[in-house]
């Protein structure tokens, strides 16, 4: 009989949990995005060091600043006491200097769905780091195979999709590669421990399970507004109510980031050939608009500072 997941992630143990610390003792994690900062805030929530890369000294400002104000406003909403944040400020070093994860035990990468701009992150990357470190890209739809195939140790290589907010949602996926070693996937167990989370192991394949089942029903939505069978408010609506979830497609496009979307969509599209997967033209117009969602207070709906609905984005 399976075991429910509050089990499967509660019944480790302890001699399991007194091993974790001598295998995964510090993360850096490469990319400060929404993901990036969620998988931080988690990772340092555990009570593990955090190195955050960022592209240059900017935006690695911005991400900690970013950082700051999210967990302020848990303060503010009693979700997170004034000691904890300071606690998990002082676990996250934010730096553009990639010579700082020399130490780290596991690099998780999370940049955009860029196969030559990962593969050049990690290449760079073994350079500098020890021989038995752990690579995992975030990556939602690339093959992970793929983006090893130019390392020294491929066998040192493996995905683990996360899907944000990271301290919410109690999996992620792991995804070997062809030459993913029994080794690596031992130590992702063991970081899964840390950060209280329970794997599901998925075979490779194009867009894994999350991306590859919830992509299409953004894009059918997107397709019902471009048909103009109702506005995008009602459509959201009728789903999210209708099937009991927490947001409807749209907004959830929006949240996810409407470029990310977009590239994953035809990432699917390329591998796959399936129609179910050819972008939306609606999608494309916003994305070439500048507008991506949330992260820009404007995509399929127009959103306050805060990241609230305020209404409908009607330019279509």
């Amino acid at each position: 009989m399976a075991l429910e997941l509050d089990d499967l992630i509660k019944g480790q143990s302890k001699k399991e949990t007194d091993t974790l610390g001598d295998e995964i003792n510090t993360v850096a994690v490469i990319g400060q995005g929404n993901v990036g900062r969620s998988l931080t805030w988690a990772i340092a929530s555990a009570g593990i060091g955090v190195t955050c890369i960022e592209k240059n000294k900017e935006s690695a400002l911005l991400a900690e600043k970013k950082l700051e104000k999210e967990l302020e406003l848990s303060v503010k909403h009693w979700k997170l006491t004034s000691g904890e944040k300071r606690s998990i400020l002082s676990r996250a070093y934010f730096t553009s200097d990639f010579t700082k994860t020399v130490d780290a035990d596991l690099i998780i990468e999370t940049v955009t769905e860029n196969l030559k701009l990962k593969q050049e992150i990690f290449k760079k990357l073994e350079d500098i780091v020890l021989d038995d470190v752990v690579f995992a890209t975030n990556s939602s739809a690339l093959s992970i195979t793929e983006l090893a195939s130019e390392l020294k140790r491929p066998e040192n290589f493996i995905g683990i999709h996360i899907l944000s907010p990271v301290k919410k949602i109690p999996i992620f996926e792991v995804v070997r590669g062809v030459k993913t070693s029994d080794n690596t996937y031992e130590k992702i167990k063991s970081f899964a421990k840390l950060i209280n989370k329970k794997i599901i192991e998925i075979k490779e394949s194009p867009g894994y399970v999350t991306t590859r089942v919830i992509m299409p029903m953004l894009n059918e939505a997107m397709y019902v507004l471009m048909e103009g069978v109702t506005n995008g408010m009602n459509i959201d609506a009728t789903v999210k109510y209708g099937y009991d979830i927490n947001e409807g497609p749209l907004t959830l496009a929006d949240r996810i980031g409407l470029d990310k979307v977009l590239r994953i969509l035809e990432i699917l599209f390329l591998e796959s050939g399936e129609q179910k997967y050819r972008p939306c033209p609606i999608l494309k117009r916003l994305v070439r608009a500048g507008y991506y969602g949330k992260k820009t207070n404007k995509g399929f709906f127009i959103y306050d500072e805060k990241g609230n609905i305020i209404e409908e984005n009607n330019i279509f």
